[in-house]
């Protein structure tokens, strides 16, 4: 039987997981800020508002996880994390803020820019490709032994 290949760029599937479960948990918190705020969502005027808040809190939530932690909470969960494309470390704020709005245009084209990454040799999306970001496995019971050894050094 022939070993699988190894390779340490995220798939499409496990990334979709780990955008659902962020999504859950940003649908639970928009929630209770817009129950905390005691906005009424059947005033036109004030869910106007409501969704204002809602995308800008979602921006926000997803840059201070990326940037403090490489990742949100469903990639953490699931071993990925975001990494510069050329170094292997840590994105700068810009690339994180050109990711974010990067959003926008891989999925305008009916989702085009998210499916790129079956295509892709790095498993890219447009949003990656703007932004020179890779999504990266960091689940250690996947790498070899002189991958773990040589980060120990």
């Amino acid at each position: 039987m022939k070993a699988r290949a190894y390779s340490p760029y995220v798939n499409f599937p496990r990334r979709l997981a780990a955008a659902l479960l962020d999504a859950v948990l940003v649908l639970l918190l928009l929630s209770v800020l817009t129950w905390a705020l005691q906005i009424d969502l059947a005033s036109e005027a004030e869910s106007s508002i409501a969704i204002a808040l809602q995308l800008i809190g979602t921006g926000v939530f997803v840059v201070i996880f990326w940037l403090f932690f490489q990742g949100t909470p469903g990639k953490l969960l699931l071993g990925c994390r975001i990494v510069d494309a050329r170094s292997g470390g840590r994105p700068q704020f810009w690339q994180l803020l050109v990711r974010l709005f990067g959003y926008v245009l891989s999925a305008a084209p009916a989702g085009l820019g998210f499916f790129w990454m079956f295509w892709d040799a790095r498993r890219q999306g447009w949003h990656d490709k703007l932004a020179r970001t890779l999504v990266v496995d960091d689940d250690e019971s996947t790498k070899t032994l002189a991958e773990l050894s040589a980060e120990c050094q």
